[in-house]
């Protein structure tokens, strides 16, 4: 925040454009937000959009239209793909 405190007028002037810009800093943050929701609801139905499956010593990017299902393994998610692979 770049207000720093210092002994407001009686009018409380100096409170006022803190508490304005505050609220204008907050706004662009969500509004930044709110941009990369939009963008990333656009994206679901992609099925050619790929997700990152974490394996033993790397990740594998798979696209969401090869996998067939997850299961519950252990503490972990199993993934079975088209290929009959299970990641």
């Amino acid at each position: 925040m770049f207000c720093i405190h210092f002994k407001a007028s009686p009018n409380g002037r100096l409170n006022k454009s803190c508490r304005k810009a505050k609220a204008r800093i907050e706004n662009r943050s969500r509004l930044a937000k709110y941009e990369v929701l939009k963008h990333n609801l656009n994206l679901i139905g992609d099925q050619n959009t790929k997700v990152a499956i974490p394996g033993a010593n790397a990740y594998e990017f798979v696209k969401i239209e090869d996998i067939i299902r997850c299961e519950g393994w252990q503490k972990y998610p199993k993934y079975f793909s088209k290929m009959g692979m299970s990641l």
